[in-house]
C-alpha cells in the first residue's frame, strides 16, 4: 500500500524543481479548481434565489400582504375592514422590537415581494366609475425612489391579482386577465398569452395557471408550449414538482404529481386557504365545528393546531417562525384585524397598524 502512494511524497520536490512560469500556471489552475469546488458546494447547500422563490410563493397566494427584508417585516393593512377613521392605510415597516412606521400610502396594496433590494407590489385605487385601477409599484423598502412600472390596469374587483418576478421580468395580469411581462426597469412590456387567466404562479421555466373556465395548464415563460394538465383544481401552489391544490369537488387539500398525474389526498378537511413554507403546510380549515389554522408535514402527517379563528375570510403569510393572518375582531364580527402567532401556537399578538 505504501508503494502505491509513494509518488505523492515526491510531488513537493518535483514542484520545487519546476521553472517559475510553470509553478505560476500550476498554482493558478489549482486555485481555479478550489474555487469551482467551493461554488459547487455552496450552490448545493444554498439554492439560488431560495428566499425569492419557494418561501414567498405561498404568501403571494394569500394576497401577499406581508414580506420581509432582513430583520424587518413589511405589512399592508389595506385589505382589512375597520371603522377606525384615524387608521392610515398603506404599507408599514415593523422592526424586531415591534415598532411600526408607515412607508407608503395606497387605498389597497397587495402582492408584495422583495427583489434585489427593492419592494414590488400592486397598488389599487378606485376610479369615479367604481372600477379599480391597478399599478405595479417599485420602491426602496423605506418608501424612497417610488416609481410606477405599469399603470392603468383597470378591473372590476381588487381580487384580480397576480405578481411574480423571475429573471428580471415582472409577470402580471392585464385588464383583460391576460398575462403580460415587463422588465423590472419598466422596459419591453408585452403580452405573452391570449387566454383569460384567473391565477398563475411561476416555477422554474414554467408558468402554471388557472383559466377562467377552471382549466389548469402550464406554458413556458415566453408563452410557448401551452399544455393542459388537469381540471377541477382550485387555489394551488407548486412545490417540488408537485401541485398542491384545493379540490373544487370537496374543498380538501390534494396533491397532483406532475410527471404521472397521480392524485393523493393530503388533508381530509375543508380548507379555506393554505401556504407551503419550508416543506410545512399551513392551512385554515372551514369546518362548521373547526375553524382554525393548522400546520402539518408536507405529506399531511403530524397535524398540529396553531390557533383558533373566527372567520373563513382568512389569509396566511409565513415569515421565519411567525404566522401572520387576518381574522375578525373577537368583540366585533364586522371588523377585521391582523394578527401574528408563532408556528408552535405561542405568543399570539394583534398587529396594531
Amino acid at each position: 500500500m505504501k508503494e502505491k502512494f509513494k509518488f505523492l511524497t515526491n510531488i513537493p520536490e518535483k514542484f520545487k524543481s519546476l521553472e517559475p512560469e510553470k509553478k505560476r500556471l500550476i498554482t493558478i489552475c489549482a486555485v481555479i479548481v478550489v474555487v469551482l469546488v467551493i461554488l459547487t458546494v455552496i450552490s448545493i447547500i444554498i439554492p439560488a434565489n431560495s428566499n425569492n422563490g419557494d418561501k414567498i410563493v405561498g404568501n403571494l397566494n394569500n394576497t401577499g400582504f406581508a414580506t420581509q427584508k432582513g430583520n424587518k417585516v413589511y405589512i399592508s393593512n389595506t385589505l382589512i375592514g375597520t371603522s377606525d377613521t384615524n387608521q392610515k392605510k398603506g404599507i408599514y415597516e415593523i422592526d424586531k422590537k415591534g415598532n411600526a412606521k408607515l412607508v407608503t400610502s395606497d387605498q389597497y396594496a397587495k402582492s408584495m415581494m422583495m427583489y434585489e433590494d427593492s419592494l414590488y407590489y400592486i397598488a389599487v385605487n378606485t376610479k369615479e366609475n367604481g372600477n379599480y385601477v391597478k399599478q405595479i409599484i417599485k420602491m426602496k423598502p423605506d418608501g424612497s425612489k417610488k416609481e410606477v412600472i405599469v399603470d392603468n390596469i383597470e378591473n372590476t374587483t381588487i381580487d384580480d391579482s397576480g405578481l411574480n418576478i423571475s429573471d428580471d421580468w415582472i409577470y402580471y395580469l392585464n385588464s383583460e386577465h391576460k398575462i403580460e411581462k415587463v422588465k423590472v426597469n419598466g422596459e419591453k412590456r408585452k403580452q405573452i398569452s391570449d387566454e383569460e387567466i384567473d391565477y398563475f404562479q411561476i416555477d422554474g421555466k414554467y408558468i402554471y395557471y388557472l383559466t377562467k373556465d377552471y382549466e389548469f395548464k402550464r406554458m413556458k415563460k415566453d408563452g410557448s408550449s401551452n399544455e393542459e394538465i388537469e381540471k377541477g383544481i382550485g387555489k394551488f401552489q407548486v412545490n417540488d414538482n408537485n401541485i398542491y391544490y384545493i379540490s373544487r369537488a370537496n374543498e380538501h387539500l390534494m396533491k397532483l404529481t406532475i410527471k404521472d398525474k397521480k392524485e393523493t389526498e393530503v388533508i381530509s378537511k375543508k380548507i379555506k386557504t393554505f401556504n407551503i413554507y419550508d416543506n410545512t403546510i399551513y392551512y385554515a380549515t372551514k369546518e362548521n365545528e373547526d375553524k382554525a389554522i393548522y400546520k402539518s408535514k408536507i405529506n399531511g402527517s403530524k397535524e398540529e393546531k396553531i390557533v383558533d379563528i373566527s372567520s373563513e375570510n382568512v389569509y396566511i403569510c409565513v415569515i421565519d417562525n411567525w404566522v401572520y393572518y387576518t381574522d375578525k375582531i373577537e368583540t366585533n364580527y364586522y371588523e377585521y384585524k391582523l394578527y401574528k402567532v408563532k408556528a408552535n401556537g405561542e405568543g399570539k399578538e394583534t398587529i396594531n397598524i
